[in-house]
């Protein structure tokens, strides 16, 4: 890798990373603040909302952004046609969800729920405006543009929302959120690629595009079909209630992966991609991204465990405390989840979709077996039944990957499971202590600077050298 572009990925791990801690800042302390103006049902009609959202918007996207990065080249035609199937998909998507929303509305006996999907709706439409600027701005490494983007949708979004939800708007303020979000997103990404979208379809382009991009659209498709679907039942089997709680304990066992995990992801696509001929180069870039990325999420998904309860009972008040047990078990279960997600955009980056793929379909199929049963016991049996099912999707993702990737499940498990006994005995420690101690805000203060000093203590003592020398392997 030359200067130059040593110099690009350091500044995209930096505007990432910038990006990352902010946008998720503004994100946590602006979904605690509306989380204490609506209520856990309100956010449970939500969950039911984005099922469909999500699950339109990985059609929306179809795999063509990823082809774009991985072929690392803007060809106006390929831009075009990727933009233009964008945009027809996301409108029979928009009219289908159109038509079939009484229906929905019947099946979950949810009052106005119809007029909410059709207005929400619209985000679709918003989202595919976001696919081709986005691989503009990561095949340039321009992060910084990307970084500036999401921070100034994210804090105006959340503005709105809590605007809305103090003066009692409910489900609107958290629609309006989404909403907002989606087309501020789209604007500026629009706006700082240079690039004008144009309703042009070019076939060559997209069967060479779908070569690659099939497998990913696929997976993307199973998982979120799978995913939502969770969602979906949840909503119907139990209660609008128990769903808000259970989707509001998974947005914050997803913090150490979108906060620290996605800002090594989003620069290591496109890195690795650049040097995907480079097999000595790849695998020593790998090999020290897994490391850097059990070292720094691990802890954070234990201390989360560790100041669940009186974490959950001071910032969304005491109507949300049912959080915490599922919070503390998807925290657990998401221990390994950043490492396989290394694993899987390193075989994306080596053009090993087919095996992508082939982990998803075999994960998906796993998460069905662990779940299904699951629904017909309590909701916190099924909490249980997804941990275990994210414990067990790294092990078959390493498996799938060994071969292409040339590293053991056992000499993967070598390289980090230091780190997560690292993690888990200093919060062993710190979880004893805490017992002492009975108000709120000193367990929380306590947890936050004792843990992170035993950990670091235990780490650079052990793995001083390893860490030390991250930057210098990534350069």
């Amino acid at each position: 890798m030359n200067n130059s572009l040593s110099g690009k990925v350091l500044k995209g791990f930096s505007w990432t990373a910038i990006e990352r801690v902010v946008s998720q800042l503004v994100i946590f302390i602006i979904g605690i603040v509306v989380a204490r103006l609506v209520t856990p049902s309100e956010y449970g009609v939500l969950g039911i909302l984005m099922v469909f959202i999500n699950v339109s918007s990985v059609f929306v996207d179809s795999g063509l952004g990823n082809s774009l990065i991985y072929y690392n080249e803007l060809k106006e035609r390929d831009l075009r046609t990727t933009f233009s199937l964008n945009i027809f998909i996301s409108i029979f998507l928009m009219l289908l969800i159109y038509f079939f929303s009484s229906l929905i509305e019947n099946f979950y006996q949810l009052e106005n729920l119809a007029l909410y999907l059709q207005i929400i709706s619209f985000t679709i439409l918003f989202n595919a405006f976001v696919v081709v600027p986005t691989a503009i701005l990561k095949v340039s490494l321009n992060f910084k543009s990307l970084a500036i983007s999401n921070m100034c949708s994210s804090v105006a979004s959340g503005i709105l929302a809590i605007v809305m939800a103090y003066h009692g708007y409910g489900i609107w303020a958290l629609i309006a959120q989404v909403m907002a979000r989606s087309f501020l997103q789209a604007s500026f990404l629009v706006v700082m690629s240079k690039w004008i979208p144009k309703l042009v379809f070019y076939k060559e382009s997209c069967i060479r595009l779908y070569r690659y991009g099939i497998n990913l659209i696929t997976a993307s498709c199973l998982t979120k079909i799978t995913e939502e679907g969770i969602s979906f039942f949840l909503g119907k089997v139990f209660s609008p209630y128990n769903l808000g709680i259970y989707t509001r304990a998974t947005q914050f066992s997803v913090l150490p992966s979108t906060s620290i995990g996605n800002v090594i992801i989003s620069v290591l696509f496109p890195t690795l991609s650049l040097v995907k001929d480079d097999k000595d180069k790849f695998k020593q870039i790998y090999n020290a991204i897994i490391k850097i990325m059990s070292a720094l999420s691990m802890p954070v998904f234990v201390i989360l465990v560790v100041i669940a309860e009186p974490f959950i009972r001071l910032v969304l008040t005491e109507k949300w405390i049912e959080v915490v047990p599922f919070l503390q078990v998807f925290c657990i279960g998401r221990l390994l989840f950043p490492v396989s997600n290394v694993t899987e955009q390193a075989l994306n980056a080596v053009g090993r979709s087919d095996l992508f793929l082939k982990q998803q379909i075999r994960k998906m199929a796993v998460k069905a077996i662990f779940i299904l049963p699951a629904l017909f016991f309590d909701i916190y049996v099924v909490a249980i039944a997804d941990a275990l099912s994210s414990m067990a999707a790294y092990f078959i993702t390493t498996m799938v990957a060994r071969k292409v990737l040339n590293i053991g499940l056992l000499d993967q498990l070598r390289s980090i499971i230091w780190y997560m006994i690292f993690a888990l005995g200093a919060g062993a420690l710190s979880y004893y202590f805490e017992f002492f101690i009975e108000n709120d805000y000193l367990k929380i203060i306590f947890a936050i600077i004792i843990y992170p000093l035993i950990y670091l203590l235990v780490v650079f003592s052990f793995k001083r050298t390893e860490i030390m020398n991250f930057r210098k392997l990534i350069k």
